[in-house]
């Protein structure tokens, strides 16, 4: 499938800045979110450069009215055939101290619930023509608890099981979901890790890993494929056992909230 109108969000940079530039080609409609349009628009103007129309919008996927509204708006104008729910934050914990409740629920709703924001206005539209790419963004993260960071974990474990639920509705119509689960890549939200990060990539490296997944309709990839191998085989390992493997994962987090990917 070639997408002629996609929405990014959380594209003012890393991973969504990524794949907005990675998808932006003469001919292309793109509509761009963040949350706020300072960072956004040198994503917009890479992507005119490149020769797509762009439509910039500053709007939190949390808000599920205003996300419904633009999407209703922009699909309107070009019918929407691709989605890539990438806006995310993340929070976390000193070593052996709580993640704050109000950033845990700030992670949930920015994580879980902005990706059902985003696709869910999308989804009649795409079934009634019969075709529509959409892609999630989740984490290996997803795949095994993390100890500092329970929230991250549980919303990108969240994410997962609503993408697989999805997919197995709409597939049959021509609307494919295919959930993506990167591991370490390089971005300002990853920076503020202070643990490990094996086989840690370029946000460029992964983009085009992810456009070409879900261009094809992939159900899930996880990657790269070693670290994905190890995360599934650490959660099936026992509770003791697995808390040890992941000692050298541990990270020193400030505790605050990251910035959007």
């Amino acid at each position: 499938m070639t997408p002629e109108s996609i929405v990014v969000t959380g594209a003012s940079r890393g991973i969504g800045a990524a794949l907005a530039r990675k998808l932006a080609a003469p001919g292309r409609h793109l509509v761009l979110t963040a949350r706020a349009l300072d960072h956004l628009e040198d994503t917009a103007e890479a992507c005119r450069a490149a020769g797509a129309s762009i439509r910039p919008a500053a709007v939190d996927v949390g808000d599920g009215p205003a996300m419904a509204a633009l999407l209703a708006e922009a699909d309107s104008e070009h019918p929407i055939d691709c989605v890539f729910a990438n806006a995310g934050i993340a929070s976390g914990s000193r070593r052996g101290s709580l993640e704050p409740p109000e950033r845990a629920a700030a992670v949930i709703r920015t994580n879980l619930e902005g990706v059902v924001n985003t696709v869910a206005p999308l989804i009649e539209p795409m079934l009634g023509r019969g075709r529509g790419r959409i892609g999630l963004v989740a984490s290996v993260a997803g795949l095994i608890p993390l100890p500092d960071t329970p929230a991250y974990s549980a919303s990108k474990a969240g994410l997962i099981t609503y993408g697989k639920a999805l997919d197995a509705t709409t597939r049959p119509h021509g609307v494919t979901v295919t959930v993506l689960c990167p591991g370490f890549v390089v971005t300002d939200m990853a920076g503020r890790y202070r643990g490990r990060k094996p086989w840690e990539m370029s946000a460029e490296r992964a983009a085009a890993i992810m456009v070409d997944a879900t261009l094809a309709g992939r159900r899930m990839l996880a990657f790269p494929w070693p670290l994905a191998l190890l995360a599934r085989l650490g959660a099936a390992l026992p509770p003791q056992i697995r808390e040890g493997r992941m000692a050298g994962f541990r990270a020193s987090i400030d505790g605050e909230e990251k910035t959007p990917r």
